[in-house]
């Protein structure tokens, strides 16, 4: 019941967030990807995560940097560097506008059931492991991969492959190998565009084949 209801109060919210954030659609059969799959996404300055929240239909969590799950650390974030540092101005005068935005973005993060991102490589296991058993359930989940989250027009250039041990762990506890969608999004008429679903085949070492999966995620997500 609690899963259900929980399903239903992200549903009301992406509702409510798609009268302020006009939905992306699409003409390919999104319930024709494999479940659970990882979609991969551009940050673009918050824009990437927000469209695939009001956009996607199917059940997701999205991963997000822990900071912004507890409204302490999303202040602090948000005055000493998103409104200020960023841009060159003192994060004092930005208090008020953070501890409003912080009061939001922390409860909202917490509701929609996201996948806190933790930093340290101690820490980062627990992401890893959260994430695991959410996608052994059959739940896919949503991770911004490009390296330079404010850019969002330019080509990516880099992108962190880290995520690419959910496979590891995956395939070692089901037999299968995960599927990593790449989706982009056209702001310009409101259109989201999904790969092929890209997997390990194990024929290579996981070395290489991260490698060759990072290029095709890379030229997918710069296409136009």
């Amino acid at each position: 019941h609690r899963e259900e209801n929980m399903n239903k109060y992200r549903r009301f919210l992406r509702v409510a967030a798609s009268l302020l954030i006009k939905p992306c659609r699409t003409t390919q059969d999104i319930a024709a990807l494999p479940q659970p799959t990882v979609f991969l996404i551009r940050h673009s300055d918050l824009k990437g995560p927000l469209n695939a929240f009001v956009s996607l239909k199917i059940p997701v969590r999205i991963w997000v940097l822990d900071i912004f799950f507890h409204f302490p650390d999303c202040f602090y974030q948000f005055r000493d560097y998103t409104f200020s540092t960023r841009h060159g101005k003192h994060p004092r005068r930005f208090a008020p506008r953070a501890a409003f935005a912080a009061a939001i973005v922390a409860p909202l993060i917490r509701s929609i059931d996201s996948i806190p991102v933790h930093r340290g490589k101690r820490d980062i296991l627990e992401t890893f492991r959260e994430t695991n058993e959410t996608l052994k359930r059959g739940k896919s989940v949503v991770i911004a991969v490009d390296t330079d989250y404010s850019n969002t027009a330019d080509p990516i250039k880099e992108i962190y492959t880290g995520f690419f041990h959910l496979e590891k762990a995956y395939f070692r506890d089901t037999g299968r190998h995960l599927a990593f969608t790449p989706l982009r999004f056209a702001p310009q008429n409101r259109r989201m565009t999904f790969s092929k679903p890209l997997y390990f085949t194990g024929e290579k070492s996981f070395f290489q084949e991260k490698k060759e999966l990072a290029a095709a995620i890379i030229d997918f997500l710069n296409q136009p």
